[in-house]
């Protein structure tokens, strides 16, 4: 199941319609059991859902489509996982149509297939309409092959997902349903024994003490999306929950702190993380286990989040053992539910060739190609020849430092050129390109996927947009590549940095390296039918409309962290690297320094570690004559719902404003 846009885009060049998800499944036409079953992409567009190909040359001629007006009714099939039938009738050729499906996300897909049935729906007739959703099974046995739960546990499915729940949970009917509704209760007499002692302190019963756990499934997010909507690491997440829970002053954080999930029951190929939250207020014990996972089948392009809490009175511990016992055993109940949870397919498809289109297209982030190349062996390349010239554009930058003699290991450039001459074949000119040469010749426009006719001026400007997109893509991909992408800890983009700052390189390497650095970090338009200007750093860092720039995150913070940013814009002169000036020393830093931090903290481009880095440095420094200047992007941090960003800049503003009556009167 996938909601990828550009490979909804291309499905959609087949279906004349636009799609909002995608998957690739099993289809059999029951009504004629002479067919074979069928590799298809089932693709739900709103008002029809189609069959597409495999090879995605053209939609299946048996049944190209199904209208929702002729959608009589989807059965799920209780004795599996992944089964269910969809039929369909009003069709001029046929007068009833039986198509058996195999799905790995079920749930999800015919979950998104009622939201298109029901808006296409009220869009025809004018009136709310029902989804023709039931349950049966369709085999007469259960062939749904799972790990089985321990003893005096069950299994638990919920949204595509299971887990291991002890027997005597059972479920919490809600408005809409009585079963698999997440949320679950048990006597809490099943951990903690009798409570008769607890009741007849409190003078109540113990019909009320009961542990409750709820489950929370949240939808999948592109992973690109994740630093946009400040969730790029479950920690934030975690964060929003323990303020949501801490309404009283008087809870108590007992636990805060990651979670290493233990178990994978299904096969999952995905990454999961955990975070673990244990909270103690007046009435209530809450334990929190948030999971993510990342990198999930079949796009590995997206991650999802999910919630465990338990939540238990105080009332319902007896007095007999320690109350710290029977609070671990409250938690240890939540960490077997979070270990055993995981989807309910076993081995779950990889689109392998869709994810290498994707690779081909440098459609993903850094980290997410380290991933890719680890546990799937795969890596850009395409008729782009990315790897090649990757390779090339590396072994330019190590020959320049062994020409300097300012490489530690001089036999990594050995090993990279032998690379190089074996993907070249021998053709000398192309294995000796330059670093820049590669970047804004081979490497300006891909190879594939972008059509070089131009019609008018809006498909112009639409292509130089792309090609535009592109060449940012591969600043992106070779600042990976370069920073430990290729030789992970034996050459890194820091080391090369390092010998910048330190001027360890005569004045000619430093020019060819700092090009190289301008190109790595990418400093460009936000609007891309505008071209990246090539010119020096420090003019492209102190543009009025830097507001408007975008730039690659990880060069920049690298670069502000090892003072090359302050080396190059403290200078004196031409801004080639020379001494600091008299300002920059007495200060702590100079005006243009103080006004490109400022800058960064305001810019939406920039990162929650950036700008976490950026108070650090604020903090850490003791003389800020600029503290104006800085003032004015710290308290752009200060908004709501950032507590993490909010503390640092209130550290840094608390350490700039000491004995500082200009800065007092400022805020």
């Amino acid at each position: 199941m996938s909601r990828d846009s550009k490979m909804l885009e291309a499905l959609s060049q087949k279906t004349h319609e636009e799609l909002r998800f995608f998957e690739l499944v099993y289809i059999q036409d029951q009504s004629d059991l002479s067919q074979k079953s069928a590799h298809v992409y089932l693709c739900i567009g709103l008002k029809s859902v189609y069959f597409v190909r495999h090879n995605l040359a053209s939609l299946r001629k048996e049944l190209p489509k199904v209208e929702y007006e002729n959608l009589e009714k989807v059965v799920e099939d209780t004795s599996s996982a992944n089964h269910f039938l969809i039929l369909v009738g009003g069709l001029s050729s046929m007068s009833s149509v039986r198509l058996l499906i195999t799905s790995e996300f079920r749930t999800a897909l015919l979950d998104r297939m009622a939201i298109c049935y029901i808006a296409d729906g009220m869009s025809r007739l004018g009136k709310t309409v029902t989804f023709p959703r039931a349950e049966s099974n369709l085999n007469g046995q259960t062939d749904w092959k799972m790990i089985q739960p321990f003893r005096n546990y069950q299994h638990i499915s919920y949204h595509d997902y299971g887990l291991f729940l002890h027997s005597a949970f059972k479920d919490i009917p809600n408005a809409v349903a009585r079963t698999k509704t997440g949320s679950y209760r048990c006597p809490a007499s099943t951990f903690f024994g009798s409570s008769n002692n607890s009741a007849s302190r409190t003078g109540k019963d113990d019909s009320g003490m009961d542990v409750v756990v709820n489950l929370h499934v949240y939808d999948p997010v592109p992973l690109e999306h994740l630093e946009k909507i400040g969730r790029n690491h479950i920690r934030w997440v975690a964060m929003e929950y323990k303020r949501a829970l801490i309404k009283n002053q008087v809870t108590y954080v007992i636990r805060n702190q990651m979670y290493l999930k233990k178990m994978n029951l299904s096969n999952d190929v995905a990454t999961w993380t955990g975070w673990e939250l244990m909270l103690k207020e007046k009435d209530f014990v809450t334990v929190v286990i948030l999971l993510r996972r990342q990198y999930m089948p079949p796009m590995v392009d997206s991650a999802q989040d999910f919630a465990i809490i338990f939540k238990c009175p105080n009332a319902a511990f007896v007095d007999e053992g320690s109350l710290e016992e029977q609070e671990f055993a409250l938690l240890y109940e939540c960490r077997i539910a979070a270990d055993t949870f995981g989807p309910l397919v076993q081995n779950m498809t990889l689109y392998l060739d869709l994810i290498q289109a994707k690779l081909d297209a440098l459609l993903f982030d850094e980290e997410a190609y380290s991933w890719i190349l680890s546990r799937l062996k795969l890596k850009p390349n395409g008729l782009t020849e990315i790897e090649k010239f990757a390779l090339i554009f590396l072994k330019g930058i190590l020959k320049i430092l062994t020409d300097e003699n300012a490489i530690a290991n001089p036999s990594i450039l050995a090993d990279i050129s032998h690379r190089v001459n074996v993907l070249c074949k021998g053709a000398k000119s192309v294995a000796d390109m330059d670093p820049i040469s590669v970047s804004m010749k081979k490497l300006f426009a891909p190879m594939e996927g972008i059509s070089r006719e131009k019609e008018n001026d809006d498909t112009q400007q639409e292509g130089y947009a792309r090609e535009h997109a592109w060449h940012a893509r591969v600043a992106t991909y070779l600042a990976h590549f370069v920073d430990g992408g290729c030789l992970g800890s034996k050459f890194t983009l820091a080391d090369m940095i390092r010998l910048l700052v330190k001027d360890e390189v005569t004045k000619q390497g430093k020019e060819k390296l700092s090009e190289i650095l301008t190109f790595l970090v990418h400093v460009r338009p936000k609007d891309l039918k505008k071209k990246w200007n090539v010119k020096e750093l420090q003019y492209q860092l102190m543009d009025d409309s830097f507001a408007e720039l975008t730039f690659n995150d990880r060069v920049m913070q690298v670069m502000l962290e090892l003072g090359y940013l302050r080396k190059v814009l403290d200078s004196t002169g031409d801004g080639s690297g020379g001494a600091i000036s008299s300002e920059a020393t007495r200060s702590g830093m100079s005006v243009q320094y103080a006004s490109l931090l400022g800058k960064l903290l305001a810019s939406d481009a920039s990162s929650v570690n950036l700008k976490a880095s950026i108070c650090r440095q604020v903090i850490a420094t003791k003389n800020a004559e600029q503290a104006v200047k800085l003032c004015p992007g710290l308290i752009t941090l200060m908004r709501p719902g950032e507590l993490f960003l909010s503390t640092y800049s209130t550290a840094a503003l608390v350490n700039l404003s000491q004995a500082q009556e200009t800065v007092k009167n400022f805020l």
